[in-house]
């Protein structure tokens, strides 16, 4: 749908030495949705965050870890940069231009939290040989750090570093108080820990049924949240499952959350339905259909950040969005397809960020 005779506007006129490559990132952050930030794939000697065509370049000593990416919540928060140095890695912690602080090791994992002015990033690093087998164990180091790159906590262990055997992944709670490990859909578990992010000391488990077992979680907090097994949506709170009582019909899929804008978006098949971060029901796509039309075999949607919601069915030509504003009473189509889809970053009711041939694209309807 996107071509280049259609009218666009690039959001980013980047430097030949800093050039958008598979290392970049849209910052789909509430205030400043477009930004975007690059790793120069032309030695990896600098990165930089683009706003409205206006670089602004940090320079970077040694070199950027080809693959990995600048990590960032958004433009004036802190920045992790995986580097290399004398054949040893280290993650540098920036804002606002300057170091804050170095820490030694190879980044293996990570996840980050923002919630207006405050933000959290969790990270582990390893000092091993990148060449070694991943069946070996090796020492890591857990990190949580607060926006201003102050260490809340720092935890040493023996661990894998491959995905198949390595630590669960950790992702923050919609709070930001509390890490929980997520749920893997090929592997999934009937139960699933709750850690404290300031000390990364259990704080709970949510347990679920042992059949079926639990394949999609998301926490508010460390004791409530959402979890589905069963391709059945639960309320979770004091870590047990409590069904939602959503229709037989609707067989849950995915849970996305997003504490912006406080809403909920969980997928099922050939349909969707919006909540608040209360569990309040706002809209379900399913009732929207007339009785006796058939629906859609299949349906992606996605979540705005204004709350908003997007989506593209099977047999259609254009994306859709139903607006907050409206009540998602409304329904509109705007000039993306389904190829569009898959590379679109963040989007707001007018507007869409995309990434097409490695090259950052904003699209305003």
């Amino acid at each position: 749908m996107i071509k280049s005779a259609m009218t666009t506007t690039l959001l980013l006129c980047l430097a030949s030495n800093a050039k958008a490559g598979p290392d970049g990132a849209f910052l789909c952050d509430s205030q400043a949705p477009y930004d975007f930030l690059t790793a120069d794939i032309h030695g990896y000697q600098r990165f930089g965050i683009f706003r409205s065509g206006k670089p602004l370049a940090d320079s970077q000593a040694g070199a950027l870890v080809a693959g990995q990416g600048v990590k960032a919540n958004s433009a004036e928060g802190l920045i992790l940069v995986p580097t290399e140095a004398a054949g040893k890695g280290q993650i540098e912690l920036r804002k606002g231009g300057k170091l804050l602080k170095r820490i030694p090791g190879w980044l293996n994992e990570w996840a980050g939290w923002r919630s207006g002015e405050q933000e959290k990033f969790m990270f582990v690093v390893w000092n091993g040989d990148p060449d070694a087998p991943l069946t070996l164990k090796t020492w890591k180091t857990r990190y949580v750090v607060d926006g201003n790159g102050h260490v809340l906590v720092e935890q040493h262990y023996e661990g894998f570093t491959d995905s198949e055997n390595g630590d669960p992944l950790l992702s923050f709670s919609a709070d930001g108080r509390a890490l929980f490990e997520l749920a893997n859909e090929d592997q999934p578990t009937r139960s699933k820990k709750i850690f404290d992010a300031n000390d990364l000391l259990q704080v709970g488990e949510v347990v679920g049924p042992e059949h079926p077992p639990i394949t999609q979680l998301q926490m508010l907090s460390s004791d409530d949240g959402y979890a589905i097994a069963g391709h059945r949506l639960h309320r979770i709170r004091n870590g047990r499952l409590e069904d939602t009582g959503l229709p037989p019909s609707f067989k849950a899929q995915t849970i996305s959350m997003d504490n912006r804008s406080n809403r909920i978006l969980v997928e099922g098949e050939g349909d969707f339905v919006v909540m608040d971060m209360a569990g309040h029901l706002l809209f379900r796509h399913g009732a929207s259909v007339a009785p006796g039309t058939a629906g859609p075999q299949w349906m992606r949607a996605k979540l705005a950040i204004d709350g908003s919601v997007a989506f593209v069915r099977d047999a259609a030509s254009l994306v859709a969005v139903r607006t907050r504003k409206s009540g998602y009473a409304e329904e509109r189509m705007v000039p993306l397809d389904a190829d569009d889809w898959t590379r679109l970053a963040c989007l707001t009711p007018r507007s869409a960020a995309l990434m097409i041939d490695d090259k950052p694209v904003l699209v305003k309807f």
